[in-house]
């Protein structure tokens, strides 16, 4: 399809999906050998190896009941594509650099003030970005890898920047998301925004700059040890976690104790019991931001939901596979100084299995 063509499908989508336009974030990933990383993957990468909740399907415009970020997963032959409606945790530096281990990354995003901007990164580096969709402001350690890519922007912008009206505006939006189509194969279309999909849920950060959840980058040698270990010990230290911090920090919902029940009976989690710890975790902190300072002291509250965080992290994997121990990362910020003793008692296990 022609690239005109394409633009004209973006500014039709936007003129008949006016509620996409006040904000919005898409990404998309693709590898070198137009392999489809599957869902799992992806929600991994996003988190710097954590592994948030997945919704089966949610309805798009759901999302305004989520006070967290979720990103909405769609595939092509050659490539996965995130939508935002209302948030722009993808195209944070830190998951852009996450996401783009292997792989090639665009974004594009704006909210309710403009804030128009595409990004492009590729094995594990932002390259090039281009606020205002203006190719003359291009910026990066090597915008000249996208140059090519983005010169139907130049006739985007023949007239002054910023755009100074909404068909202005709405053009540049149009040409920036046909690049991406162009590139990677993705689409995003009426048919697609009008069904349900699986969501990633993201977690409130820890801090910022927002920090890799896998337990491997905070602690390598314990993280190695848990993973050697067998899977009654993994589940085993995973309950330890959710036992521990409900009590300490009286977390002390219903749902939560008998989740804890129900997983330390080998009962696996359903959707509905999900929700319920989501649901109880959202109302200890109705915000999308960093639970904790990054330096001086946080407020018991803070801690307390980070806390609890650890807590459902804990009892979902612990219901799976219990292989992922990105709760104990949430964990080990929420002790503190009282982490090393815990630490000690988890590797006490560990040895005592092997």
């Amino acid at each position: 399809m022609a690239q005109s063509n394409i633009v004209t499908h973006y500014q039709q989508f936007f003129q008949s999906h006016e509620w996409l336009t006040s904000a919005l974030s898409w990404t998309v990933v693709a590898t070198p050998d137009h392999s489809v990383p599957s869902i799992q993957v992806v929600a991994s990468n996003l988190t710097g190896g954590g592994r948030p909740e997945i919704a089966d399907e949610m309805q798009i415009r759901e999302t305004d009941l989520y006070p967290m970020d979720a990103l909405f997963v769609g595939k092509s032959d050659m490539s996965v594509a995130l939508l935002e409606r209302n948030g722009l945790y993808a195209r944070t530096p830190e998951v852009l650099i996450w996401l783009s281990e292997g792989a090639r990354v665009w974004n594009i995003s704006w909210h309710v003030n403009g804030g128009e901007h595409l990004i492009y990164a590729a094995n594990g580096e932002i390259l090039a970005q281009v606020p205002r969709l203006d190719p003359q402001l291009i910026f990066g350690p090597a915008p000249h890898v996208i140059s090519y890519e983005i010169e139907p922007l130049n006739e985007a912008v023949r007239i002054d920047t910023p755009a100074t009206t909404p068909a202005e505006a709405l053009l540049r939006r149009a040409t920036a998301m046909a690049i991406i189509e162009q590139s990677t194969g993705a689409r995003l279309d009426s048919e697609w925004v009008s069904h349900p999909h699986p969501a990633i849920l993201i977690d409130p950060p820890i801090a910022y700059p927002l920090e890799p959840l896998g337990f491997g980058h905070l602690d390598p040698n314990l993280d190695s040890r848990l993973r050697s270990a067998p899977e009654a010990v993994r589940h085993e230290v995973l309950l330890l976690v959710a036992r521990e911090l409900s009590d300490r920090y009286s977390l002390t919902s219903e749902h939560i104790a008998a989740s804890i029940e129900a997983v330390g009976h080998g009962v696996s989690l359903e959707w509905q019991q999900r929700e319920e710890l989501l649901d109880f975790q959202m109302e200890l902190d109705e915000g999308w931001r960093p639970l904790l300072e990054k330096e001086g002291t946080s407020s018991f509250d803070r801690i307390r939901t980070a806390a609890c965080v650890a807590v459902r992290q804990a009892l979902l994997e612990a219901s799976r596979n219990a292989d992922n121990f990105s709760a104990l990362t949430y964990a080990q910020r929420a002790l503190g100084a009282e982490w090393p003793l815990f630490r000690a008692s988890i590797a006490e296990r560990v040895e005592s299995s092997s």
